[in-house]
């Protein structure tokens, strides 16, 4: 298969190439070359097509003769996007237009097979981050391509347990929002596994714009994960209010929506009223199983 991969440079975008450079034929397309340099030498059979998704001429090109797209180029930084709403607006939602019509004018809908990589945050949006990627889901969906949605990823880039390391090595306090902010557990390994299983239900339904969102995990909380790091490093704990935008945990269907399992590993959000429709606190991290602090730390294989 032949793959664009936009933002392929991030920390999802990486780890697909990781998992299928031996594979398939990959085109990554992002806008900062010195990642792209440090990807090149990881893996020197992937394509790169250096270009800001906002530039149609450009992205038009990369698409001519790719099978698959996966879109995960965006702005992600929530604190961030308060402060500079258009540049996220820019990126996040017109850019995600200029994608979506440069593959609807490439490929029949036939050969159409393009997923949107959306985010936990969108879904009653409380920040500009969110709401830049509610509109890009529309205007994927519009287009009659599909999306995927899931929360923070624990062992990517700028992740939580990342920024504690560096506290803890530069022998500062680790910093706890409150009140008590729970996650779902997702490595990045768990995303490639989401994103191929996305592409496999794809193959199988219509051409209608679907939303997945991944079945059956379990959650943690933040921070008991930080007391139990402060117990067993010696290390002190910081805490601050979560910010006006910022929510305490992670829903992945909002009120007016319902999901129905379609395979283990994801579910599909349809409209709540169909009676089929499966609502229930196992798409809200504060009430499911919750792991224990060892586990996550485990899982990802912490370390100082």
């Amino acid at each position: 298969m032949h793959i664009l991969i936009t933002g392929g440079t991030g920390s999802l975008g990486s780890a697909l190439v990781s998992r299928w450079s031996e594979s398939h034929d990959i085109t990554v397309l992002s806008r900062n070359p010195h990642n792209q340099a440090t990807l090149k030498r990881i893996a020197p059979n992937v394509a790169f097509v250096l270009s800001d998704i906002c530039d149609k001429g450009e992205i038009k090109g990369a698409c001519e003769g790719q099978d698959w797209l996966i879109h995960t180029a965006a702005l992600k930084q929530v604190d961030v996007g308060e402060f500079h709403p258009s540049e996220f607006f820019r990126v996040n939602t017109f850019g995600s237009k200029v994608v979506s019509e440069a593959w609807a004018e490439t490929h029949t809908k036939e050969n159409r097979m393009a997923l949107l990589i959306s985010s936990d945050k969108a879904v009653s949006s409380l920040n500009c981050y969110g709401s830049s990627k509610h509109l890009a889901t529309a205007l994927f969906r519009r287009k009659g391509f599909s999306v995927i949605r899931y929360g923070n990823v624990v062992d990517s880039r700028g992740s939580f347990l990342e920024i504690w390391k560096k506290q803890i090595e530069e022998e500062k306090p680790i910093m706890v929002r409150e009140p008590e902010p729970t996650r779902f557990f997702l490595t990045l390994n768990d995303a490639v596994d989401l994103v191929e299983d996305a592409l496999i239900q794809m193959a199988g339904m219509p051409d209608d714009g679907a939303i997945f969102v991944p079945y059956g995990l379990r959650a943690f909380s933040i921070l008991e994960v930080a007391q139990y790091i402060a117990k067993e490093y010696g290390c002190d704990i910081e805490y601050e209010s979560l910010l006006p935008y910022e929510k305490a945990h992670e829903i992945l269907i909002a009120n007016g929506e319902g999901a129905i399992s379609i395979s283990s590993l994801l579910a599909i959000v349809t409209p709540k009223w169909e009676s089929s429709a499966y609502t229930s606190g196992e798409y809200a991290s504060d009430k499911v199983e919750r792991m224990k602090p060892e586990e996550v730390l485990e899982a990802v294989s912490w370390r100082l």
